[in-house]
């Protein structure tokens, strides 16, 4: 497992009225893992964010995702992902998947 590489993320932002929206402030919070195993990818990531409305309710949001990947040697990547997101009361899930292609010069 000499070729197993994990990377953390940590990151919290804050934007005072957010999106133009007087006293409306909102912080984000996500924390991550991404793993490498020679051609294998895979990453984990959780996003919260707290809305802070002075003249209303305040509410919080979440998502969650994970993904895998394989990237051949010739150059051909293929990666799948699932994400549960809850916005404003509204669960859904989505599901992806990407077919990239490096070519290198």
């Amino acid at each position: 497992m000499e070729n197993l590489t994990i990377t953390p993320l940590f990151e919290y932002d804050r934007f005072w009225n957010a999106e133009g929206i007087p006293e409306q402030d909102r912080d984000y919070f996500t924390a991550a893992l991404s793993f490498e195993l020679d051609n294998w990818n895979m990453a984990l990531a959780s996003t919260t964010r707290l809305i802070h409305n002075s003249e209303g309710e305040d509410y919080q949001d979440y998502l969650v995702q994970v993904s895998a990947g394989y990237r051949f040697d010739f150059g051909l990547g293929v990666d799948v992902g699932w994400a549960r997101v809850e916005e404003e009361n509204a669960s859904k899930n989505v599901l992806g998947a990407l077919v990239s292609y490096t070519y290198e010069f």
